[in-house]
């Protein structure tokens, strides 16, 4: 995005090149291999409405730390790791958090064991109950 030079430059003065991928459009088979390659997946937008690729990492089994505003269902967003976007200091305790193998390992086994699937039904269910608000 418009931010990309501004955003290099800081992961090259933090010293992260190694530990950081910058990557423009990729298909999704590199998508997935690169997900399941992370130690985490992080998405600290202000909001989500379609949120694939939290879905896309909960499905591949790696640890995800997204915003509270995430747009997904009650039974995914209650089981992951979530932020408020206007606090940073929540995202650095979460990342914190997760440096603990065991913690990490924990709540990786969770993110494994989660059911990402959703019936059609439950989708027309969401639409109508978002429609009648």
């Amino acid at each position: 995005g418009p931010k990309v030079r501004e955003l290099n430059n800081a992961i090259y003065d933090l010293g992260l090149k190694a530990d950081v991928l910058m990557a423009g459009a990729l298909s999704h088979d590199v998508l997935i291999r690169e997900i399941k390659q992370s130690w985490a997946v992080i998405v600290p937008s202000l909001s989500e409405v379609t949120p694939n690729l939290v879905l896309e990492s909960c499905a591949s089994g790696t640890p995800v730390i997204v915003t509270r505003e995430n747009g997904l269902p009650e039974n995914i967003s209650s089981k992951i790791m979530t932020f408020n976007p206007k606090d940073k200091k929540e995202l650095i305790l979460a990342i914190l958090f997760l440096e603990d193998p065991q913690k990490w390992q924990d709540y990786a086994n969770v993110i494994v064991n989660m059911d990402t699937t959703r019936s059609f039904e439950d989708v027309v269910s969401e639409h109508i109950n978002l429609f009648e608000k």
